[in-house]
């Protein structure tokens, strides 16, 4: 698959990029589903993901029901940990659901 990256601008210069003020991602549109409907986002492809993380407020939008979800945790290289919900199984792929604040 072949896709475009897109130029982010950055609160200010990287010494890795050589002082840019942008930094290139691999951003796509997503279509996620539910049973209330849909919701196009966009998303940044990253291989080395071990899961895929929507805001709990798009679960609720959509009608996604996690009464009873079995949790998880990610942990972001230099982050904190970031507590999520599994959702609905979808092309074998479980995706997660977490509040803005992360927890």
């Amino acid at each position: 698959m072949i896709f475009p990256y897109l130029a982010l601008p950055t609160k200010g210069p990287v010494p890795s990029l050589g002082g840019a003020m942008v930094r290139y991602r691999p951003i796509i549109p997503v279509r996620v589903f539910g049973p209330s409907g849909s919701h196009l986002l966009d998303g940044c492809v990253d291989c080395g993901s071990d899961d895929t993380i929507f805001p709990l407020s798009l679960a609720r939008k959509l009608g996604v029901n996690l009464t009873g979800a079995p949790q998880g945790e990610a942990c972001p290289v230099g982050g904190s940990v970031v507590a999520y919900l599994f959702g609905q199984r979808t092309f074998d792929s479980m995706v997660g659901y977490r509040n803005a604040c992360g927890s």
